[in-house]
């Protein structure tokens, strides 16, 4: 084995890896997702969305993983502002 062939197995099962750690991130933080699309979730600074789609962060070694919501900034009364302007909340920062 040379130099080439090292680097690239090295590759190939760091992508594979990769992509299973991706797979239980993903499969923890949906588990434990508490809201759906069009709800409207509230951030611990009083930012109001609706939610119109759902990530998920990959988590480190210091934090699980949990969801991200994004969608269109609502103003006090409830509606989307005139300038449509769009926001994403993490599942931690939600006002409980």
């Amino acid at each position: 084995m040379d130099k080439e062939e090292y680097k690239d197995k090295r590759r190939i099962i760091n992508h594979e890896r990769d992509k299973k750690l991706s797979e239980i991130a993903r499969e923890y933080a949906l588990s434990n997702n508490t809201v759906s699309n069009g709800d409207i979730v509230t951030c611990c600074n009083d930012l109001k969305i609706i939610v119109d789609r759902i990530q998920h962060t990959k988590g480190t070694d210091a934090c699980l993983p949990e969801c991200a919501y994004s969608g269109f900034v609502l103003t006090k009364a409830g509606k989307p502002r005139k300038d449509k302007m769009r926001s994403k909340v993490y599942q931690n920062d939600l006002k409980k």
